[in-house]
């Protein structure tokens, strides 16, 4: 793993520019990047699709006053991002619609 895929307060185009500068060996990208990625000659190591593991494509970020201020926050963000990934396991058929609809 390279190490910034740790770096506080980094996002996934810093971390990738890095990665082009030879700064890092290797990161994790989602599209559009992606295509960015093999446009500019990176090559795929896996898709996260394919190792049948349960993955959700996006973040949240919170500083460390947020966290101890208002945990409620975070803890209620965490049970939302669960409750979606139970419903689109349970659900693989309104889930796809539901994303095509968005996606028109």
């Amino acid at each position: 793993m390279s190490p910034f895929n740790l770096c506080d307060g980094a996002g996934q185009t810093e971390i990738y520019n890095a990665l082009q500068q030879g700064l890092g060996h290797d990161t994790m990208v989602t599209p559009p990047l992606d295509a960015r990625a093999r446009r500019d000659g990176f090559n795929v190591i896996y898709h996260l699709d394919d190792l049948n593991l349960p993955a959700i494509y996006s973040s949240l970020f919170a500083n460390e006053r947020v966290i101890k201020e208002r945990p409620v926050i975070a803890q209620k963000f965490v049970a939302a991002m669960a409750e979606a990934v139970h419903f689109v396991e349970k659900n693989p058929d309104k889930a796809k619609a539901s994303v095509a609809e968005f996606s028109r």
